[in-house]
């Protein structure tokens, strides 16, 4: 009746400041997203033996199809309710984020942002798909905790993009250089 689609993808910073213009950040699909900052995993032997946990790869399926065959409207308990009213409406979600990028559209959003993190850790929960679909107080605190994290590291990602940013222009130059050097041609007056 009232279909809401999310996506979950991955980018490197360096792609999002190459393809990205300055306006996309306040425009809806990128003032629409959560931007994880990831640390780069562990140096492994790629020689070494590693074992597939096949309950873990069971529980995961398992999972996964309760949640792909849940649907229905999402109940809030009163305490999830007060919860959710004290961060957003009583305090205005302080701390909020000060980076441009994010002051553009994303602050804006962040109210929606965070019904959909309650609402994912709600259904991380169910053991059924015949369970009622609630969002407890214990999911918002989640959720709020995830998300003033994932937002403390989202400075990381646009330092990154800066840098890249800053060397694209660089490039663009110097291949201006060349490109004119090699045809002999004047360089424009800057």
């Amino acid at each position: 009746e009232m279909p809401y689609c999310s996506i979950f993808t991955g980018a490197q910073p360096a792609f999002l400041a190459t393809t990205l213009p300055e306006q996309a950040w306040g425009m809806g699909f990128m003032s629409r997203s959560i931007l994880v900052w990831g640390t780069p995993p562990p140096r492994r032997s790629i020689f070494a033996a590693s074992e597939i946990d096949l309950k873990l790869q069971a529980d995961l399926i398992h999972d996964l199809k309760i949640i792909f065959n849940s649907h229905g409207w999402m109940k809030w308990t009163t305490p999830a309710q007060r919860l959710y009213d004290s961060w957003w409406v009583d305090h205005g979600g302080i701390p909020i984020p000060k980076h441009k990028r994010l002051a553009m559209g994303y602050n804006g959003r962040r109210e929606v942002q965070i019904l959909k993190l309650s609402m994912i850790y709600a259904l991380a929960e169910i053991n059924t798909t015949q369970e009622h679909l609630f969002v407890d107080q214990h999911h918002v605190a989640e959720a709020i905790k995830t998300l003033l994290e994932v937002e403390s590291q989202m400075v990381h990602i646009f330092n990154e993009m800066a840098a890249t940013g800053a060397m694209v222009a660089m490039e663009d130059v110097i291949d201006q250089v060349r490109n004119r050097s090699a045809e002999n041609k004047d360089m424009p007056e800057a």
